[in-house]
Order: structure tokens, then sequence, then C-alpha cells
């Protein structure tokens, strides 16, 4: 099988932050890993997303140029995704071959009439000269009244129109004055593809998480929107589509032939060229698996997979589409514009990566929001697996009940194959097969061995990649190896094997060359 993966394109409006870490880079993460110590091939691929509005109002609050402020921000993600082991085949940013792509993408979909140009009603600022949608304007989303900014509301993933917005303002300041005034655009009819739409989550055979599947429900109960694709504005791939000059697409819809473009970097034969109209016919065995946090699902859910279906019947659709709820902070959501968050580059200065990734793991926001206090992770991990894997260490050694260990981890290992694949993917439920092995381990009548310690290994490489290569190097082992040979015994005694702290420690070298 060739899996292809996708994480959200992040923002370059500041550092990752630990909710962003908790959510789909991680996530991808762990499935391209397992899906690799399976034998399978896996490419994982995300970019920079330098087009979003949020920059520009970025580099309004910092007074530096968008080009300028995208360009620094694209650095310090690449950094923290090194420095917590994700290991990202191509993570690029938008340049000219991307920009190519994109305007030919939409030309070819409107030529064969798959789009529709039209003009509508939009808000437009007075004080700041420009119209307004997105990062540039706020209000109270009409679905479910939480405060929100244009076209999509974080809170319920309802998309929404910026002249429907409850009190609309202007972010820069709410006593500019907002008017109506007609624009044309590009739009994507998505109601034409109700049928598509739905006769695709009828026939998927995944375990859709219920948030998501809810969602996908109400949005379906009616009439879909049609979703605009350029705007009038100064920022992003320029449109020189008829009618439509000095218009910029919409990065969300840009985000599609943009994955096309990142997968054709990977150097993969995943059989996804760009020709115009999209993904190609993928070659027989291959899969897309996608993620995402829940905010983003209309886009995902919806937008891509119209886009896809407006590419013909011939385009590859998404085995899986698993999305992640809110990590908070303080119980309240981590955000890079209000800067109420915990940056990744800074915290994994701090504590070693390989535990910070299992305690996310472990907390991860799959199903609700889960709040983090630094407090309780430095806790959890001496108590729950620092502690338990130093007496591991010491009873390494001496009489050991072989047949029983490798009958309780075949146990073991039918959780994670169950948990690491796209079926029912589950960090948290992972996570704390890993915490559970190695309570086990850890008690007093266990002693051990190298067989059952290359095992482990192999359990904990998905999760905790740097650990489980210096567990398999101590055991005088390559590498931990294919999953299939995890039970397989090992000749050499171990030698003193890995330490394990709360604190920091280098990341190596194959982490810090990761991401491309």
């Amino acid at each position: 099988m060739h899996y292809l993966v996708t994480a959200t394109p992040p923002t370059p409006n500041g550092d990752l932050h630990l909710g962003h870490l908790s959510g789909p880079y991680l996530a991808a993460d762990v499935f391209k890993r397992f899906a690799r110590l399976r034998g399978h091939e896996a490419t994982y691929v995300s970019s920079a997303d330098d087009n979003q509005t949020y920059v520009v109002t970025t580099a309004v609050i910092e007074h530096r140029p968008p080009e300028t402020v995208a360009g620094d921000y694209n650095e310090r993600i690449k950094r923290s995704l090194r420095l917590a082991h994700i290991d990202v085949d191509v993570f690029n940013k938008p340049d000219a071959a991307h920009g190519r792509l994109v305007r030919e993408f939409f030309a070819q979909l409107l030529s064969r009439e798959k789009l529709i140009v039209r003009e509508t009603p939009c808000l437009f600022c007075e004080d700041c000269k420009q119209f307004v949608f997105e990062a540039y304007v706020g209000g109270t989303c009409p679905t479910c009244l939480e405060q929100t900014r244009g076209n999509i509301c974080e809170a319920c993933g309802h998309p929404n129109d910026p002249v429907d917005l409850i009190e609309p303002h202007c972010s820069a300041n709410k006593t500019h004055r907002l008017v109506c005034k007609s624009a044309p655009g590009l739009f994507l009819p998505l109601e034409r593809y109700r049928g598509d739409i739905e006769r695709f989550y009828r026939s998927q055979d995944i375990v859709w998480r219920t948030h998501l599947l809810e969602f996908v429900r109400d949005i379906l109960a009616a009439p879909l929107p049609q979703f605009r694709l350029t705007y009038p504005t100064g920022w992003g791939i320029s449109s020189d589509l008829p009618g439509l000059g000095g218009q910029r697409f919409n990065a969300w819809g840009e985000m599609l032939p943009g994955l096309v473009n990142s997968f054709a970097l990977g150097g993969q034969m995943c059989g996804l060229e760009p020709e115009g109209t999209g993904f190609q016919p993928a070659p027989a065995r291959t899969e897309l698996v996608q993620f995402f946090g829940f905010d983003n699902s209309f886009f995902f859910a919806f937008v891509h997979l119209g886009l896809m279906f407006a590419c013909g019947s011939e385009c590859i659709r998404p085995k899986a589409l698993i999305c992640n709820e809110f990590y908070e902070l303080e119980n309240l959501k981590f955000s890079t514009g209000q800067k109420h968050a915990i940056w990744v580059g800074d915290f994994l200065e701090r504590y070693n990566a390989d535990l910070v990734r299992l305690y996310l793991s472990y907390t991860n926001a799959e199903l609700q929001r889960t709040n983090f206090v630094q407090a309780e992770m430095q806790s959890w991990l001496e108590q729950h697996v620092v502690a338990p894997w130093a007496r591991v260490r010491e009873a390494t050694g001496g009489d050991f009940d072989e047949a029983a260990a490798q009958r309780r981890f075949r146990a073991y290992a039918v959780r994670i194959e169950r948990y690491c694949g796209a079926e029912f993917f589950s960090l948290r439920q992972t996570a704390r097969v890993i915490v559970q092995a190695l309570k086990w381990l850890s008690r007093g009548d266990a002693r051990p061995t190298p067989a059952i310690l290359s095992t482990l290994a192999a359990f904990c490489s998905p999760i905790m990649p740097c650990f489980a290569d210096e567990l398999a190097a101590s055991l005088g082992l390559p590498g931990v190896g294919r999953w299939e040979e995890r039970h397989s015994r090992v000749a050499v005694a171990p030698s003193q094997l890995p330490a394990l702290r709360v604190g920091a420690r280098k990341a190596s070298a194959a982490a810090a060359a990761s991401v491309n």
C-alpha cells in the first residue's frame, strides 16, 4: 500500500504552538511512521500557507512586510517541526510553480463549466479602502452566536458570508464604517456536487469521529453554499481569469492544487502528477489520508471534496478524513493571534521531545476539547513513564517467562495495529498501550529480555522515534526493523539501556534533516 498523508498547511503568522503540534502534525507523523514500520510506502506532505489573510493582519501589527513575516515564521515553523521529530517528506512554500499550477487548475475547471462567475454583495471598509473578509472582518456567527472572523466559524465550523455576520466590524478598527458593495468572483457551486458528496460519505468504511460526522450531516441538511474562490484583494495568487482581473485566489481553495505540487516535489511514484485538472488517477493500492483540526472541517469535508468531484471521476478521493478538537491552554483555546500559546520551538528547548509527543498523544483532543497544564505534564511523565522505565532498566536480565511475555505483547500489538491504522486511528489509545506495556514490564517479578525490549522499541517507534532507535541500538540492533519482525529473538545481551529524562536532549541528526 502507498499512503499519501497530508496535514493542514500551517499559517506563517507565528511559530507552531503546542495546540498545533498535538493536532494534525503529530497525528500525521505517527500514522506515516507506523505505515512504514508495516512495510508500506508513505509520503507525508504539508506546506506553508503564505497566502492567508492572517499573514497580512500580523504584518500590520508587527510593522513588517507580509513577505518578511511569512518567510520568518516559515523558518520557525520548520525548526519546530524538526525539534518535535515531525518527519515531513516535503514542506514547501508557494512559489512560481505553485502559482502556475493554481491558475491552470481553476482555469481548466472554469473552461469545463465546473465553476461559475457571478456578482455578490461583499463588505467594504470605507476607511481601509478594501473589501473585508476572513481575517479582515469580525462579528458574531449567525449559526452558533460565538465571536468569529469572516467566512468560517472556528467554534461551530460552519461557513458564513461576511455580509451575514451579526454586528460585523473591521478587524483593524471597530469604529471603521462598513458598507455593502457588489463584486464579482469565481465560485464553486457545491450544491451541484451534493449527490457525489452524499454518496462518498455513505460509501466510507472507516469509523468517523462523532463531531465530524454530525457536522457533515448538519451541513447536508441545508442547501450547500456557493464557495467563493477569488476575492478583490491585494494579497495572494493573482487571478488572470476573464472578468476577475485584480482578484486573488482564496487560500483555502488554492490549498488543494497546492497539495498536488507538494506531492510532485516529493519525488515519489505516487501517481498524482498535476495536469491542470488536479489529482490524476492513482495507482492501485494508493490511499489519501488527511489530518486537520475541526475548525477546518468545512474546507476538507466539502470544499476540497467538491473540487475533487469537479475534476472528474478519475480523481483520487480521501480514504480517511481525521480531525481533532481544540487542545486548550488554561481552559482557553491556543491562539497565535492572541498570543495565548506555548511555542513549540521554546518548549522543546527545555523538554524531551519524545516524552512531549507521548504526553500530547495521551491527552490528545480527539473527541472533545482537552486542557494542557505544564505542571501536570511533568508530574504525569515522571510517574507513568520515567519511573517505570527506570525500574525496567534495573530489572533487565535474570529469569523471565518469555512465552507469557510474548502472549502479553501480542495483545498489545493487536491494539497498536488497530489504533495506528486509518479506520480507528487514535493517538490516545496508542499512547495508552505504550504506558500499559511500561507499567507491566516495570512490575517487580518481570525480567525483561532483549527480545521483549526489541518488541517494546517497535511499539514506541511511531510516537517516541528517538527513544526507540536508542533502545534498539543498545540491544545491538541496526534499527527498530519491520513490525512483523518484532518477536524475533536478539542474540546479544543488552548494553546500557537509554535513560529517560523529562528535560530536553538534542535532536538527532536524522530529525534535524527531516523537514525539506
